[in-house]
C-alpha cells in the first residue's frame, strides 16, 4: 500500500503515480487536502484511490489515508 498526501499536485502527481511498482502494490491511496486544480482527476485517471481531508496539514492528510486504508486480516 501507498499513501500520497496531495495539495495542488495537477502537474507532477502522473509522475509520481507512473514510477510506482503497480503490480506489487496492494492499493495506492491519494490522500486530496483541498486541491484547487485537477489533483484528484488525474489521481483517479492513474487508478488511485481517492480521499478528501478537509483538514490541512501534511499529518492531517496521513492520517486520513491510513484511516482509509482496508484492513487486512492474517
Amino acid at each position: 500500500m501507498f499513501i500520497i498526501p496531495a495539495l495542488n499536485e495537477e502537474e507532477s502527481l502522473p509522475f509520481v503515480l507512473g514510477e510506482l511498482p503497480w503490480s506489487t502494490l496492494y492499493q495506492v491511496i491519494v490522500v486530496d487536502n483541498g486541491s484547487q486544480d485537477r489533483t484528484v482527476e488525474v489521481a483517479a485517471a492513474h487508478g488511485a484511490l481517492v480521499v478528501h481531508e478537509p483538514q490541512r496539514g501534511y499529518g492531517a492528510a496521513c492520517l486520513a489515508g491510513v484511516r482509509a486504508a482496508p484492513r487486512r486480516r492474517s
